[in-house]
């Protein structure tokens, strides 16, 4: 079982050593809440300002957070990464002190999720709220309690510190012992418990809300927790009450992790299947490596002895649906950081950059994606699949791959003035302005960028390509046009640009015109035929008999 103390020697009691589980204590938030549901004292639906008192969630976007919000982390709450920890508990607000400040809408709710620090504390006043006890002793008296959980608690107290594991990082070789954190946040970060009071809440968790000590929900209540409850797109993972979801051929797990200082662990459930583990380290990887690896090989290994077969191995399809990858191109942010803070405060943003390959076709995160169909796209390299995801006002706004959410969020002009001196905005670094400006979709300052380029270039043809495709977005064909049939003239973008030209011909309804831009761009080796057929930009020349014989010409089916 491992050490307790390197420096005593004393070894792990599954019985008797307690862990810091980290943000696997959202999971029993969620499940405090969930037995409330289950007394019949809260509405999942309701508006939670129902349940605050003094404490109220600031009314914007014409929808109210609902409890249901709190436990699927799709509140929309700004994640700012601040006020979270003190030196030592005397100096811990109250939790309707510290939510009061820190509830800062940016979106509406029920959207996207954010892996929500903010919401899930709100939870946890909530049920202060609503049950009339802190929420150290409900858990206590309400979830643990009934489990037979007698060692575990929402930081242990004074009594059980001495059965408290040792938390370490590692650096230069060695073994590096780590302080006990004090959260804020406590309905988010900071329950101490044994493994075998881990077993106990797995059990019960995978069953119908009991185990041999006793039960803390109904059979009722304890199928609901385990069900999807909230998915962007149908076909991806999402949240059950408290829990990520991880999706597979052969198999669904809900789960959640947890790292601290001086610890990391995992809880694993495969509610189908009945099989579930808990696995806790004392050591962490944010102190100086640590066992993430660990953590997920041997997360690999179970699945693997409990499904050898795998799963099927996806793959892109032959021929990518036609998107207009040009739309989603640009830079991707995670959603979770803080978007109100002064500069150089909180947590900061994450950009993964998207590039449009070609129509139907993305590169991102390394790897080339191609469109299946319903915003979905698969990786040709590793068969992994996204989706792109509306706003709810029928703009693509929001990217989900592989448990993250990103979202299109414009580029910080004053980061890269302070990054790169303010000469970018002026033209003394065009590819830079260029990037910026398309990313933040300002197409005419990208266009001019972007002819700034080629008139720098002795090969201008692929920047004046990217200027007149800009003034094409900007509703500007007239000047996409005199950019595009000089890219077409100094090549080696003849074929996209002549079909550049054609949209912007047929954008200034002259048909004629198009027509013979759209025979140059074949006949310069447009190698996307099957953009002919489903362009929307095209769409009133389709009608015209001229377009079938450009299809046959295309080779197009």
């Amino acid at each position: 079982m491992g050490l307790a103390n390197v420096e005593s020697g004393v070894r792990v009691d599954p019985d008797r050593t307690l862990f810091r589980i980290g943000s696997i204590t959202k999971v029993f938030t969620a499940m405090a809440v969930a037995r409330l549901q289950d007394e019949g004292r809260i509405d999942l639906e309701a508006d939670v300002n129902r349940y605050l008192g003094p404490v109220k969630v600031p009314k914007a976007f014409g929808e109210p957070v609902r409890v249901r919000h709190l436990l699927t982390h799709t509140g929309g709450f700004d994640q700012t990464g601040q006020g979270r920890h003190v030196e030592t508990p005397v100096h811990r607000p109250g939790l309707a002190e510290f939510v009061g400040h820190q509830l800062v809408r940016i979106r509406p709710p029920g959207i996207i999720a954010t892996y929500d620090t903010y919401g899930i504390t709100l939870a946890g006043y909530l049920v202060e709220q609503v049950s009339g006890m802190s929420y150290p002793r409900y858990l206590r008296q309400r979830v643990f309690e009934p489990l037979g959980m007698k060692r575990t608690f929402v930081e242990a107290p004074d009594e059980f510190r001495q059965d408290l594991a040792m938390g370490y990082g590692f650096q230069d070789g060695a073994y590096v012992a780590q302080r006990y954190e004090t959260y804020v946040t406590t309905p988010a970060s900071s329950i101490d418990a044994t493994p075998r009071d881990m077993g106990r809440f797995l059990i019960a968790a995978l069953g119908d809300g009991a185990n041999e000590a006793g039960r803390f929900l109904s059979p009722a209540a304890a199928a609901r927790i385990k069900k999807p409850q909230f998915r962007e797109h149908p076909e991806f993972a999402g949240f059950a009450w408290g829990f990520w979801e991880v999706l597979r051929d052969q198999w669904r797990v809900i789960h959640h992790g947890g790292t601290m200082l001086g610890f990391s662990s995992e809880l694993w459930l495969l509610p189908e299947h009945g099989l579930g583990f808990f696995f806790v380290a004392n050591r962490d990887g944010d102190a100086g490596g640590g066992p993430v690896r660990l953590r997920n090989s041997l997360t690999r290994a179970l699945m693997q002895r409990w499904f050898p077969d795998g799963g099927k191995v996806r793959r892109a399809p032959e021929k990518p649906a036609m998107v207009d990858t040009g739309l989603l191109a640009g830079n991707w942010a995670a959603t979770r950081y803080c978007h109100t803070c002064p500069e150089g405060e909180g947590w900061t943003m994450y950009y993964a950059p998207l590039e449009s390959v070609k129509p139907g076709v993305i590169q991102y995160e390394g790897e080339r994606w191609v469109a299946a169909g319903e915003g979905i796209f698969v990786s040709k390299d590793s068969g992994s699949r996204l989706a792109f995801v509306e706003d709810g006002k029928g703009r693509t706004r929001y990217l989900v791959h592989d448990g993250y959410r990103l979202v299109r969020e414009k580029l910080d002009e004053t980061l890269l003035d302070e990054v790169f001196g303010p000469g970018w905005r002026k033209g003394d670094a065009p590819p830079l302005a260029a990037q910026v400006w398309r990313a933040n979709g300002e197409w005419e300052k990208a266009a001019d960028a972007y002819q700034a380029m080629a008139g720098k270039q002795t090969e201008p043809g692929r920047a004046l390509y990217r200027a007149g495709s800009c003034w094409l977005r900007a509703a500007k064909p007239e000047r996409a046009r005199s950019a595009l049939e000089r890219a077409w003239k100094a090549g080696p973008w003849s074929a996209r640009s002549a079909y550049g030209v054609a949209v912007a011909c047929t954008m200034q309804e002259q048909d004629d015109q198009a027509f013979r831009w759209l025979e140059r761009a074949l006949e310069a080796g447009l190698s996307e035929p099957e953009m002919l057929r489903e362009d929307p930009r095209l769409e009133r020349l389709r009608a015209d008999p001229r377009f079938a014989k450009l299809l046959d010409a295309a080779g197009s089916d």
